[in-house]
Formats: C-alpha cells, structure tokens, sequence
C-alpha cells in the first residue's frame, strides 16, 4: 500500500514539479588542472601584494615628512634616507591622545631629534608638530596637518616626499595626495619592515594582518573615502616649545 502510495506522489510531483535534466561536469583531469591554475594565481598573488603595497617612488622634494608612530628602529632608516634624498627639511608629524602627558610634545621633540640627529641629520632642520589623534581616517588627517604646518611656514607645496612603514606606503600616498590636491606632487618611501619577512609574510601571524588590513585598507581609500572639505584651520596642530630656542618658528 505504502509502495503505491510512494509512486503515485513522485508521479503526480514529475508531471510538474520534478524534471530530469542532463549536465556536463568537469573530468578529473579538468579539475585537477583548475585546481593548479587556482593554486600558480594565488601564489602570484601572494608574492605580489606586498610589493605593491610597500611601494617606493620619492619625487625629489625638498620636504621630507614622516609619519612619527612609525617605530623608533625606522627613523634609522628614515635618516639615512634624509641624507642620500638632499632634503633641506624633516618634518615629522606625530599624532597624541588627549590627556596623554607622559608623550607630550617636548617629549616627543627632544626624542625624535635625538634619533635622527645622531645618524646625522642636522638638528635645525628637523621640525616636529603635534596633532590630536582622530577616531577615523588619522592619516589623511596627519596629512592635512603637514599641510596646513607647510602653508604657515612659507614651504612651497610644488612636491612632497613621505616615508612611512612598509606596507602602508601606498594607502599613504593616496591619502597625502587627496589631502594636498593636484597642484602638489606626492612621493612615497617605504621604510623596511622588521617584524617578519616579506616576501614570505603569509607564514607570519604579523605579516598576514598587516598585508590584510592595508590591502583591505587601501580598497577603502581608493573606492569608498571621500575626504572632507572643512575650513583650511580645521587641522590643529602644535609645535613644541624647546626651551624657548627659537629655531621650531614654523618660518625658521
């Protein structure tokens, strides 16, 4: 009874609910090729983002501006950048937490200029200026400051370099460019990342959250931001007293 009960429904769900049809799947051979094409283009991949994150492509600029949470084994680096590149200017931008006393700006002035200094970099020539960190969006606000602290000093904003920490470079560079505009030419200097390897960074816990989140990063900023268009004095900024020297006047 049962039996005969099971084929009338499958019969009364062929006529319009169930159809038969014939379709072509790949043999063995086609997936196992498919599979290695899939396995050669995600190697590729791999090999390649990091390089294309950590881009280096300085334009020559008289003003070298650096992003100061960059670690202190970078600015090694970033002097002797300053010294083959023939800067006439270091400008280090170094954001703070409101209510942080302990990384105030003398702090940060005498520490920064103590590290480049001693890899010979002339002490005049470096300036430090003191930005509140933001929630969102703190590089392209880091590079708003840098501007802003450029137009007060009389610099011209015909071209800029910027050095910052491996794979950030090209997220910087977007950002620095949409902050200074056209008119300006923005080049980028990847500094050396320390903390794993880069050509191999997927076998490194940092390097795979580093290649993730500036990849990610980088999408964001290319086809999602749209910077902000506020007034030229809505990116404050202090430059930090040393014992009044004079020598920090943004037009010294």
């Amino acid at each position: 009874m049962w039996g005969r009960l099971r084929g009338s429904v499958i019969d009364w769900l062929s006529r319009g609910w169930i159809v038969r049809k014939q379709c072509r799947v790949l043999t063995l051979r086609a997936k196992v090729a498919l599979a290695l094409f899939l396995l050669i283009a995600a190697m590729m991949v791999a090999r390649g983002v990091h390089p294309f994150l950590a881009i280096t492509e300085p334009v020559g600029a008289q003003v070298l501006i650096v992003e100061g949470w960059i670690p202190e084994r970078a600015y090694v680096e970033v002097a002797d950048v300053y010294r083959h590149g023939g800067y006439a200017h270091l400008l280090v931008v170094v954001g703070v937490y409101d209510g942080d006393d302990l990384y105030d700006g003398s702090f940060y002035d005498d520490y920064l200029r103590s590290v480049v200094v001693k890899q010979g970099v002339p002490a005049e020539s470096v300036r430090v200026v003191i930005a509140p960190v933001t929630r969102r969006d703190r590089t392209h606000h880091g590079a708003r400051v840098a501007r802003r602290f450029l137009v007060d000093s009389g610099q011209s904003l015909e071209s800029v370099d910027v050095a910052t920490l491996g794979a950030h470079a090209r997220r910087t560079r977007l950002l620095y460019q949409q902050a200074f505009g056209d008119q300006t030419e923005v080049g980028i200097v990847a500094l050396a990342e320390q903390t794993y390897d880069t050509q191999h960074w997927w076998r490194y816990s940092a390097g795979i959250r580093d290649v993730f989140s500036e990849t990610l990063g980088y999408g964001y900023a290319r086809f999602f931001f749209r910077p902000p268009d506020p007034p030229e004095d809505d990116a404050p900024f202090e430059i930090p007293e040393r014992r009044n020297q004079g020598r920090l006047d943004p037009r010294a």
